[in-house]
């Protein structure tokens, strides 16, 4: 078991000791940066996380699908997304959707091989490695303008080095977009911070001062800022009810039941309609929560100058 820092790396100021969602944390007295006591997750998680098997057809692949062009269209409003590398890409259906989009020059990173089998079906180029592993000679080589990393600094047990390693790799007015679970959230704070982002492979959580703070320390300057949430627009209608305040507790259950038909087209014709009212209601829904600003993650671009 590895023991994480007592001190904090950004200000390097003392820590308290903190449960959340069961797990023993270090939270900075100086700026709130929270991480974990113990760094003791086995790098074998990544190389065998279950991903070789990607059906698009699959619901939960589908929510994934609508989630990357969220990202795409919010983030093709600051950068021009060709020439990009994204770090930690997975499963690859951000660079999937990218590509079908008809963006250029674009390529991936990831540790593990499983998808593998995906990224030549999609004509996808995505190098097998770690971002101490090559990273500058990789930008380099592909003449890469932008780098992505989308929910992956919070499992690094150096943050700090993976950032000035990405400064470090991209040519000057580079751009790096980085996103990750906000530990202020509204969702994390009313939950008691029991919570499913929080959970043993997040090593660090931060906020938006702490996240700023790590990108300024790692060299950056910061460009745009801001919050968003996965699939944004189509929230469970429990969830938004929570994060709107209007459910005291949040209640794990699916809001779906099993619904049986008889033969009777009648009922057939009450359930689509029925249907079609609770899709209304949870996108009206999903918009409030998007609107008060109660989403779960973060995100910020960032330059080199």
């Amino acid at each position: 078991m590895k023991t994480s820092p007592q001190k904090c790396i950004l200000c390097h100021k003392d820590s308290t000791e903190k449960l959340m969602s069961n797990l023993l944390m270090r939270e900075c007295l100086e700026c709130g940066l929270v991480w974990r006591a113990n760094f003791d997750v086995d790098i074998k998680h990544y190389e065998n996380q279950g991903i070789k098997k990607i059906d698009l057809n699959d619901e939960k692949i589908h929510a994934k699908i609508l989630d990357m062009k969220d990202r795409v269209n919010l983030f093709s409003k600051y950068v021009d997304l060709k020439n990009l590398c994204d770090i930690g890409t997975g499963r690859g259906l951000f660079l999937k959707t990218l590509s079908d989009a008809e963006y250029e020059n674009i390529i991936g990173i990831e540790p593990n091989s499983e998808a593998s089998e995906f990224y030549t079906k999609n004509n996808l180029i995505v190098y097998q490695k770690t971002i101490e592993d090559g990273l500058k000679e990789i930008v380099s080589r592909n003449n890469i303008k932008v780098v992505t990393m989308f929910h992956l600094i919070e499992h690094l047990n150096d943050p700090l080095a993976a950032i000035k390693e990405v400064f470090d790799s991209l040519p000057k007015e580079g751009r790096l977009i980085i996103e990750t679970p906000d530990i202020n959230s509204y969702s994390i704070k009313k939950s008691n911070y029991k919570n499913k982002l929080i959970y043993k492979e997040h090593l660090y959580y931060f906020n938006k001062n702490t996240l700023r703070e790590l990108l300024k320390k790692g060299g950056f300057k910061i460009v745009a800022t801001g919050k968003r949430d996965f699939n944004q627009n189509n929230l469970p209608i429990r969830e938004s009810l929570f994060r709107l305040g209007l459910l005291d507790k949040k209640k794990q259950e699916s809001i779906s039941s099993k619904v049986v038909f008889d033969e009777n087209n009648q009922s057939k014709r009450r359930y689509a309609k029925n249907s079609f009212i609770k899709k209304i209601v949870g996108v009206s829904l999903s918009r409030l929560v998007v609107l008060t600003g109660r989403v779960n993650y973060i995100w910020f671009i960032a330059e080199k100058e």
